[in-house]
């Protein structure tokens, strides 16, 4: 088991400190990854993906928000997993 972790939840009284720890975790594991959807979609938007699927299809599509809603997912997920492996 992780040292820190250990420490960590002896400092704070066993269970409480793993919860305090596996919600920051949470919330540190969420911003990295809605960072990364919203690098995705930026990037997305630079090359003008929704108008070039507009103009090729004829419909309107929102294929940044799609791809961006599914790399936020995949990295949240990828996160929580690799958390609960340790």
């Amino acid at each position: 088991m992780n040292p820190m972790y250990t420490s960590f939840n002896g400092y704070l009284g066993g269970p409480i400190g793993s919860i305090i720890g596996a919600i920051l975790i949470f919330v540190i594991g969420w911003l990295v990854a809605l960072g990364i959807a919203a690098l995705v979609r930026g990037v997305l938007s630079k090359v003008n993906l929704n108008q070039r699927m507009n103009s090729s299809t004829g419909k309107t599509y929102d294929l940044e928000g799609i791809i961006s809603k599914i790399v936020f997912w995949f990295i949240f997920i990828m996160l929580s997993q690799a958390h609960l492996a340790n």
